[in-house]
């Protein structure tokens, strides 16, 4: 499964760059797969064929916390800088790391803290998003 985008050339303008980095932050703040989808379909990457590898891989990630039926409840999502230990060595990523707990658990298993991540990893061209991903081995 593919786990990086490369972006048609100029696909995304400086502006439009910006704009993605700003939702993107946005919907991390969340970890909700659903938003994730809506993002690709604002920027028009949700149809693409060569993209799909990645959505898919987002959501798999973001999906496999939250479980209403247990009581999910997200206590706090924190951005941290790393870097890329295998496929693109040294490449900066940018991550999120969120603590959650099942609320409806039993016993002393409602209190456990549980914790996730996700790092995306970006290449910029001329200082436009040329390349966007996830980081599957960081710091």
């Amino acid at each position: 499964m593919g786990t990086i985008i490369q972006l048609k050339r100029d696909y995304f303008t400086l502006e439009t760059t910006a704009l993605f980095l700003r939702d993107l932050e946005t919907v991390c703040a969340t970890m909700q797969p659903d938003l994730f989808v809506q993002l690709f379909i604002k920027y028009d990457l949700y149809y693409d064929e060569d993209y799909q590898d990645v959505l898919h891989s987002i959501i798999g990630i973001a999906s496999n916390w939250y479980f209403p039926e247990r009581g999910t409840f997200l206590m706090a999502i924190t951005p941290f800088a790393s870097k890329c230990i295998f496929c693109r060595i040294g490449t900066k990523v940018s991550g999120y790391k969120w603590n959650y707990k099942h609320t409806l658990d039993e016993g002393i298993s409602s209190r456990v803290v549980y914790s996730s991540k996700i790092a995306f990893i970006f290449e910029f061209e001329n200082e436009r998003l040329s390349e966007f991903g996830i980081c599957n081995a960081y710091v």
